[in-house]
């Protein structure tokens, strides 16, 4: 994969010309404060959006187990359908958004079909494959929109950088997350949590 990264990245070079390398070197990290406000609230929706994908995916299969009373194995395997599913929808949810527009109305779609996934999991002895499923629609319709958002409110020679801090950020606020969820799990689930 890195080959043929690197081939495409030849070739667009190569069809754009100088101009896409002379314009990508002109950005500098003060320009980080001049980034407006909408990057910023960009930054905090996808950490704050992920905190409700990634965690709870890494302990779905403690969950599943004491919930349902099924095998870790079953559990495991059922923890893995919302990745599975994004692997297919989410480049026909990212095309749909490119076509439709309205990224913030599909961030509030897939934000409110997690509530419903949550929802379901508490209040409900439904197979955990119907609130997975829907888990890995919202993470698509959500990966989609919020990511492809990004270049819309930067500079084209930051998106890069607007693409990296982002996931920093990302990451800071699921890590933050994962502290939290690791420390009340034992409280909640039997033998879930840090181990």
């Amino acid at each position: 994969s890195a080959f043929a990264f690197w081939w495409l990245d030849v070739r667009a070079t190569r069809e754009l010309g100088q101009s896409i390398k002379a314009e990508s070197r002109k950005f500098e990290f003060k320009l980080l404060k001049e980034f407006p406000i909408t990057f910023w609230l960009l930054c905090l929706i996808c950490g704050f959006f992920y905190c409700g994908i990634f965690p709870f995916i890494a302990d779905a299969p403690d969950f599943f187990t004491f919930k349902f009373q099924i095998s870790r194995t079953d559990a495991s395997y059922y923890a893995g359908i919302a990745y599975d599913l994004s692997l297919f929808l989410s480049p026909l949810f990212g095309r749909s958004i490119d076509m439709i527009g309205m990224r913030i109305s599909f961030t509030l779609v897939a934000a409110s079909i997690q509530i419903i996934v949550y929802m379901i999991f508490a209040f409900t002895l439904w197979n955990p494959a119907v609130g997975m499923v829907l888990l890995g629609i919202s993470y698509s319709i959500g990966a989609s929109s919020i990511w492809g958002s990004i270049p819309l409110v930067v500079p084209k020679n930051a998106v890069g950088t607007a693409n990296g801090f982002t996931t920093s950020v990302q990451m800071g606020i699921i890590a933050i997350w994962n502290i939290l969820v690791g420390s009340l799990a034992p409280a909640i689930i039997p033998g879930g949590g840090v181990k």
